[in-house]
């Protein structure tokens, strides 16, 4: 129906409700604002819907939650789990006012605006009430419509889609018993800019004109200035939800279709209709009343209503009367609600709901963009994609606070600087910084396709090699040192050498270390039978930080008890990503046959890596560093086949500039290494070898990283970072180690090693290896 007031166009108010009310009290009035006076709440807020985390733990479903069949369709207690329940995000109501004296609203009612009157009024019974106009029943649609957007979730009748919402009702009336609307109140000026004023950017429109061809001009020609209060609202980075209508028609309503008449209006305006669960089949389909979104397709949204006789229903607050008592037609309970909630009004409320819980999770973010998150992200219903009747779907609100698209993160001042995939960014530790990851007890974002962040535990991107070499690698040099005691005791007899050791785990310990001739000289038994410990035993410490060396090494025995090596090395990695250069100095002397000493002085560039450790994407470790080492070791023969072994290493690191940004280490890093161990021959079989060993293996005691990581985006796009220290020095680490090797025939040898290793952090790694060597 549309009729004319003083020869100004008439909306009809789409109503399937009922009216009810409540005890309680008001915000006091606020000043009218202009609209270009909005610095609101937005602005340097870190992006974080996981900070009501305490909120979200104190959630439980209530008897409220049941009353609204809807919830259960869209997801939406996945946003309550992740703490957002809509607090602080305002939503214009602009309808026919709000019972706020109602208790489901308590403390959260903004003082509204009364159109037809002019005025802002903080304290009637019905909020911006029709002020004195006789017979009206201004406040019944609108508390309704508040109730499906914000209701308390207090264990007391129903709780709406954002239970912690603000609310500012800007009364459209006309103050005629017609449910009408008219375009004078629906333009008002000073009533938009009250409810901007009042930090609103979500506004409900749950009215509808019916679909008329022959109104086209007057919408295209801008409706009397209703055109320009959606235009203000949209530049104030707000969005406009509006009723379908209820006429079962094809098309929705004139205002759903406003981005028809006015192509500016595209991104600020959604238009709502309404599906129901079927009694019959158990499937959401259209309400029977629903119009479809023909036209509106795409900026059209399904979302759950009431169909009468469908069973399912919502339950709604009645607002009281002027005597103190409810309307015994619509509440005959008298308990100020109504199980007769539907219409496409209560689509357009749910959606505005839905809106205000991401508006909460992502308050940078405007009302347009906010609207194509909730558009792109709905669950498909009827024709697959978009259609003419459900539009993009039914809202899910579970899906629209998700990560959308591929997950990156940022390492520039806004997100269309750099951006890298979050998939492409980690951070390898060595076991040098094993207890020490500088990303522990650190809080980052990441940022979906529609730059919205996510808060993130940032040592997730971190990940820690094996804290000691692996046992198959340690476990095949000790093999190794059975298989060639011959070689070594040839090779010591002569006064020059030159090898070449292939890029293989450890080969440049064995080629370089020369640990196993210093060592041949201290275990010869009185026969000359070697009895060599296995030079695995000091392959760790800093030559094991670059294990794929392909290394040159010259050697030269001084005398019969002293020798000399100089080993130069490098490797290029198969992806190209970096090579190390490695060059040592080592000098081996041995006392009689019962003391023996090596010295070891050298240097490590590492690229694009530092202590063993490497990082990719916006982890990626600086262009080069350089470790310069000293190592000395010692082997003291107790007894026949016993030996006490002992190593001693300390090096620093420099690190160059470069790398991502996120991770960055001040000054020199200081590392060290100690280990204490008996060697033993003839165990339990003889030629077998067996030696236990502890300290502290690799790690660096002295030094800082450097942490720059993202933190949220404000409402400009400029991404906020916090910057802190760690020290990589705390925590000392522990490690035992037992290898054993045993010959059990002239072919066959067996060999087993373990380690267990405890580091600062209290983290506890181990390894077993068990393995043979057959020679044919």
């Amino acid at each position: 129906m549309i009729s004319l007031r003083n020869a100004a166009f008439i909306a009809l108010c789409s109503t399937l409700g009922a009216c009810g009310g409540g005890g309680g009290t008001t915000a006091t009035v606020i000043d009218l604002l202009p609209i270009d006076d909005e610095a609101k709440d937005i602005a340097g807020q870190i992006i974080d819907y996981g900070n009501g985390q305490d909120a979200a733990a104190a959630y439980v479903r209530s008897s409220d939650f049941t009353s609204h069949s809807g919830h259960e369709q869209t997801g939406v207690e996945a946003a309550y789990r992740a703490g957002l329940f809509g607090d602080g995000v305002v939503v214009a109501i602009v309808d026919d006012g709000v019972s706020s004296s109602n208790s489901e609203f308590a403390s959260r009612m903004l003082a509204g605006f009364n159109a037809n009157s002019g005025a802002a009024n903080g304290d009637p019974v019905v909020n911006n009430d029709c002020a004195g106009y006789g017979g009206c029943d201004t406040g019944r649609h609108g508390t309704l419509m508040a109730g499906v957007i914000g209701a308390a979730n207090d264990g007391t009748g129903a709780h709406g889609v954002a239970p912690g919402v603000r609310m500012f009702s800007l009364n459209v009336d006309t103050g005629a018993d017609e449910g009408a609307f008219s375009s004078a109140e629906l333009s008002s000026e000073r009533g938009f800019a009250a409810a901007l004023g009042s930090g609103a950017r979500i506004f409900n429109h749950s009215y509808a004109v019916t679909f008329d061809a022959a109104l086209q001009p007057y919408f295209e020609s801008g409706a009397n200035g209703t055109y320009d209060r959606i235009r203000e609202v949209m530049a104030a980075g707000g969005i406009n939800v509006f009723a379908a209508g209820n006429d079962g028609t094809d098309q929705p309503s004139m205002e759903a279709l406003w981005p028809l008449w006015k192509t500016d209006l595209a991104g600020g305006v959604i238009a709502a209709t309404g599906v129901v669960r079927d009694a019959d089949t158990g499937e959401l389909r259209l309400a029977s009343y629903a119009n479809k979104c023909g036209q509106a397709q795409e900026w059209c949204l399904a979302a759950p209503t009431g169909d009468f006789g469908s069973g399912a229903q919502f339950t709604g607050l009645v607002p009281v009367g002027a005597d103190g008592t409810y309307s015994v037609f619509e509440d005959p309970d008298q308990n100020g609600l109504t199980d007769t909630v539907g219409g496409t009004s209560t689509a357009a409320a749910y959606i505005s709901g839905a809106l205000a819980l991401l508006e909460e999770a992502f308050p940078n973010l405007t009302g347009e963009e906010l609207g194509v998150i909730l558009l792109d992200t709905a669950s498909d219903l009827g024709t697959a994609g978009t259609d003419a009747t459900y539009g993009r779907g039914v809202v899910d609100i579970e899906e629209a606070i998700l990560p959308q698209g591929t997950a990156s993160v940022a390492s520039g001042a806004t997100l269309s600087d750099t951006l890298t995939p979050l998939s492409d960014t980690q951070l390898s530790l060595g076991s040098t910084m094993a207890g020490a990851n500088p990303l522990r007890g650190k809080t980052m974002v990441f940022f979906d396709s529609y730059g919205r962040a996510y808060a993130m535990d940032a040592q997730a991107l971190a990940s820690a090699n094996a804290p000691y070499r692996d046992g198959l690698g340690r476990l095949g040099d000790t093999l190794d040192t059975m298989a060639s005691r011959t070689r070594e005791a040839e090779q010591a007899q002569r006064g020059w050498s030159f090898g070449i050791s292939a890029p293989s785990h450890g080969a440049t310990q064995r080629g370089a270390a020369d640990a196993g001739s210093l060592m041949m000289l201290v275990m010869q038994d009185k026969d000359g039978t070697i009895r060599a410990v296995g030079r695995d035993h000091f392959d760790a410490g800093f030559m094991a930080l670059s294990p794929d060396v392909a290394a040159s090494v010259l050697r030269y025995a001084l005398s019969p008890n002293s020798s000399l090596s100089v080993t130069m090395g490098s490797s290029r990695a198969l992806d190209g990503d970096g090579d190390d250069d490695l060059a040592s100095l080592d000098y081996a002397y041995s006392v009689g046959k019962t003391l023996a000493l090596g010295l070891r002085a050298g240097v490590l560039r590492e690229r694009g890596g530092l202590l063993g450790s490497s990082g990719d994407g916006a982890l990626s470790l600086s262009d080069s560093s350089m470790t310069r080492f000293v190592e000395g070791r010692f082997v003291k023969r107790m007894t026949q086949g016993v030996a006490l072994i002992g190593e001693v290493g300390i090096g620093q690191t420099d690190a160059a500039s470069g790398g991502s940004g996120y991770l960055s280490f001040n000054g020199p890093l200081t590392s060290v290494e100690t280990r204490l161990g008996l060697a033993l021959s003839d165990v339990g079989r003889k030629g077998d070898q067996l030696t236990i060993s502890g300290g502290i293996p690799l790690h660096v005691v002295d030094g800082t990283a450097t942490t720059r990581l993202p933190t949220g985006r404000d409402a400009q796009g400029n991404i906020a970072y916090t910057t802190s220290e760690t020290a990589l020095g705390d925590g000392i680490p522990l490690e035992m180690r037992l290898d054993y090797a045993v010959p059990l025939s002239e072919r066959l040898t067996v060999g087993i090693n373990s380690a267990l290793r405890r580091d600062g952090a209290a983290d506890v790694y181990g390894d077993v290896a068990v393995g043979m060597r057959l020679s044919f």
